[in-house]
């Protein structure tokens, strides 16, 4: 894989191990969009880093302009009913619902190629989805 990705969420756990793949691979250039530009990871100046800006629609689809595939690892984990891991404490599940699509139109609107959207939402038996 060549070319300039975007990955939402590529300092978190999963996007991480996303992020060092693609880095293995020649010619590449990555983007991480993340709630916490501040946050130490591994990759030093080797990608960067760009805040989700759900807030402003228009620099969120300039970033993905700058991609050939946008990969999102922007996920939510029930904790209850109405929170989310990302930012849980300040967050809804409607919040991630709503950014999501946010993400997605931006990548739409940034005639964005190739969009892979990862989500892992702890299952359980005990939820009734």
């Amino acid at each position: 894989m060549t070319g300039d990705y975007v990955v939402a969420g590529g300092i978190g756990y999963t996007g991480t191990y996303i992020v060092r793949h693609l880095l293995a691979e020649r010619d590449t250039r990555i983007t991480v969009l993340t709630n916490h530009p501040d946050r130490k990871h591994e990759f030093g100046g080797r990608i960067r880093i760009r805040p989700y800006n759900f807030d402003n629609p228009a620099e969120l689809k300039q970033t993905m302009r700058e991609a050939s595939c946008v990969i999102n690892t922007y996920w939510s984990k029930p904790i209850n009913v109405t929170k989310v891991r990302l930012n849980y404490r300040t967050s809804t599940f409607s919040d991630a619902v709503k950014n999501s699509k946010l993400l997605v139109d931006a990548c739409v609107d940034a005639g964005v190629k190739r969009l892979v959207h990862i989500s892992v939402s702890n299952p359980s038996r005990d939820y009734d989805y």
